[in-house]
């Protein structure tokens, strides 16, 4: 198997210990049954990627330890264009 991603949204601020929420708790210890030793990724969606490992697999209040993070640059620049074409309205 994969090692499977989540999101936290404030991982920019996590250090060591990272709490999950319930809802990814519940998913990781319920739905993938995974138990503390085995490890997983976390992303906050905007470049930071870490390796951790469930330290606590309590169903509701999970707890997972820090292995290694990394900062991935976004490698294009986003650029939106938005064209607008109408046609003037005739009476009927």
């Amino acid at each position: 198997m994969d090692i499977p991603f989540f999101y936290i949204e404030n991982l920019e601020s996590a250090s060591g210990s990272i709490p999950l929420s319930e809802e990814t708790s519940r998913h990781v210890v319920q739905v993938l049954r995974m138990k503390t030793g085995e490890q997983l990724q976390l992303t906050n969606g905007k470049g930071k990627l870490v390796t951790a490992i469930i330290a606590d697999d309590h169903k509701k209040k999970a707890v997972v330890t820090m292995l290694r993070g990394k900062n991935i640059p976004c490698s294009r620049k986003k650029e939106y264009h938005c064209h607008f074409i109408g046609e003037k309205c005739k009476p009927l």
